[in-house]
């Protein structure tokens, strides 16, 4: 009978209960699952868009919107107009795990230290910090093409421009924030942290999973590799080792750390350390947001 209540609750009284979609998701987050696991999640929330409409749902306590000229504004938007006064909606904390010890970085982060680290981190985003900038970037494409260049001169094999794009990227990314890169141009060589950072989109696909389903996770040791833990905690130790270093150093160099640091204690507004370990965190996985 408690079942029997627990899905007639979910299907007619649930405050989504009005929102159309599949009756087995509004009961279970099994079929939600299942397209996770095969990695055809996006694929079936557009198939069920199509049938259903611009509002569909997808979970038991989720809904998915394709009306972006008013579910955006509303969802992620400003808080003015007819908005004002109402909080923002705070990220899913299983997808968005807190950062390192806990802190959150300004992706997870309430309204009030959102607002405090935007506009303490906003400087080294500036039309003028990017003009700044524009020599150390041209640094490393002057190297991609140059090491393009040598790779290609044999022609013996195609290349994996994904490759080539990864290790400008995170090269640059961590350049800006640390005055060292990953050696990934250097060496055409994908940095192991990198590697472990694509590794755990896969660890946090189970862990996002085994969360939702208590009387399981004791099994989490089956579904994950436990050393991909360890690892991504000694690349959080190396977040904070590379921050602490790049403070210490009290260079000038046009980066994001120069303008985060000159503008950090300025008009009441300022990052501790460990939100600028956590920011950090987040700015050098470019694209990537694991659940770890």
């Amino acid at each position: 009978m408690y079942y029997l209540g627990y899905l007639i609750c979910r299907l007619r009284f649930h405050p989504l209960a009005k929102i159309p979609g599949p009756r087995a998701n509004a009961i279970s987050r099994l079929p939600y699952v299942r397209h996770l696991l095969k990695g055809t999640t996006a694929e079936n929330v557009k198939q069920l868009h199509e049938k259903y409409g611009d509002v569909v749902r997808v979970t038991p306590n989720e809904i998915s919107f394709i009306s972006g000229e008013t579910a955006w504004p509303q969802i992620a938007g400003f808080r003015t107009g007819e908005l004002k006064g109402h909080q923002n909606m705070q990220k899913d904390p299983v997808w968005y795990a807190p950062g390192p010890k806990g802190v959150d970085s300004i992706l997870r982060a309430n309204d009030e230290a959102h607002s405090r680290g935007r506009r303490v981190l906003s400087h080294a985003f500036s039309e003028r910090a990017l003009h700044e900038q524009e020599p150390l970037l041209q640094g490393y494409v002057d190297l991609l093409i140059s090491q393009l260049k040598k790779a290609t001169a044999s022609c013996e094999a195609p290349q994996n421009m994904t490759d080539w794009m990864d290790w400008t990227t995170f090269d640059i990314i961590a350049d800006l924030l640390f005055g060292e890169s990953f050696g990934g141009l250097k060496e055409c060589t994908t940095h192991r942290y990198i590697q472990l950072l694509f590794n755990t989109v896969e660890a946090g696909r189970m862990l996002y999973i085994l969360s939702y389903f208590p009387w399981v996770k004791h099994l989490g040791s089956f579904f994950i590799d436990q050393s991909l833990l360890a690892e991504r905690l000694e690349y959080q130790g190396w977040i904070r080792s590379q921050t602490q270093k790049r403070i210490a150093s009290e260079t000038d160099r046009p980066d994001f750390m120069t303008h985060v640091l000159k503008h950090n204690g300025g008009k009441g507004l300022s990052l501790s350390e460990d939100e600028m370990v956590s920011n950090a965190s987040l700015v050098d996985r470019p694209g990537i947001q694991p659940a770890l």
